[in-house]
């Protein structure tokens, strides 16, 4: 699980770290390790907000902003993940937050940060992981069911979406998001996770679930009308997968 931390205080800011230093040890060999990051400011915790799966916010003391108005920025960039508000100096529960808000109180309880903990830990599992498609100006965090195929270009491997989709930083892609690097070893990356993508020769990433036929000599059509050939082992995976996913009605 990966965590942001947000505390103008130093104090308290370190004594949560440690606090997750040693929870980090005692879920290692259940949920896994927790990692987090550490900011004593908003503008760094909103560069990448859609790393982190929760949020533990409380500034007081930065003229200008706010807890609630760092909170109110996060959604608006599109972040699910919990948000975690530390009462201390101010009682967040007497403001308006967005529904889902989580808070606790400081000095922080070993039990409300597990609890905490817990909450965000069944959000991650629940929801589909994303794929990050960055581009040189934006990153985008798609779900698989939001690419069609990918195909290689040069040094780049250009990912056709089903719609446009808006980045991290506000920007909203066209039909294709263009991601530096082969074919190959973004699909090594990202098989594990979404097993519906198979590789189609060395050049080119089909989603199996928007395969709309496979015809014979082993070739695809996409559900845009797109056609690939898939050669060799990956074929038989592709048809067992189109079949999957047409039993799911998907």
């Amino acid at each position: 699980m990966h965590i942001a931390i947000c505390d103008d205080n130093v104090a308290d800011r370190k004594q949560l770290e440690r606090l997750l230093g040693r929870e980090s040890d005692r879920r290692k060999d259940t949920t896994g390790l927790l990692y987090y990051d550490s900011y004593g400011d908003a503008l760094s915790i909103k560069a990448h907000p859609m790393l982190y799966d929760v949020f533990f916010i409380d500034v007081c003391h930065t003229p200008g902003i706010s807890s609630l108005s760092i909170v109110t920025e996060l959604v608006k960039m599109g972040v699910t993940a919990p948000m975690v508000l530390c009462c201390s100096e101010t009682d967040y529960r007497t403001q308006q937050f967005p529904e889902g808000v989580i808070f606790i109180d400081k000095p922080i309880k070993v039990a409300d940060l597990q609890s905490s903990l817990d909450h965000a830990q069944e959000i991650k599992d629940s929801i589909d992981p994303s794929i990050e498609l960055r581009e040189e100006k934006e990153t985008y965090y798609v779900k698989e069911d939001q690419i069609l195929y990918a195909t290689e270009s040069g040094y780049y491997t250009v990912f056709k979406l089903a719609a446009p989709v808006v980045g991290e930083h506000g920007i909203t892609s066209g039909e294709t998001v263009r991601v530096y690097g082969n074919a190959y070893s973004i699909f090594s990356e990202i098989e594990e996770k979404h097993p519906c993508f198979v590789m189609a020769g060395l050049k080119a990433i089909l989603n199996c679930k928007h395969i709309k036929e496979i015809r014979m000599f082993g070739k695809a059509v996409m559900s845009d009308g797109k056609k690939f050939s898939i050669p060799g082992p990956p074929l038989k995976y592709a048809k067992e997968m189109l079949e999957k996913y047409k039993g799911d009605g998907t």
